[in-house]
């Protein structure tokens, strides 16, 4: 069932520096968008900051649109 993703969980993310400008102003805080070209894997270790047990890595030549 895809009801997890209809719920809205928040996930981890992080990208380079130089990124975070344009994906701030693409993705503002609490809203849906869309981001091709990332990748995902198991969120664990000391830095976990959501309780999901996924995390996503957006890369620099990602397309994102809200």
């Amino acid at each position: 069932s895809n009801t997890h993703l209809s719920e809205g969980n928040k996930i981890q993310a992080s990208c380079k520096p130089s990124l975070m400008y344009r994906l701030q102003r693409a993705l503002p805080i609490d809203k849906w968008g869309v981001v091709q070209n990332l990748s995902v894997s198991p969120a664990d270790g000391q830095y976990r900051t959501k309780k999901h047990k996924y995390k996503m890595t957006i890369a620099d030549d990602a397309v994102v649109s809200s």
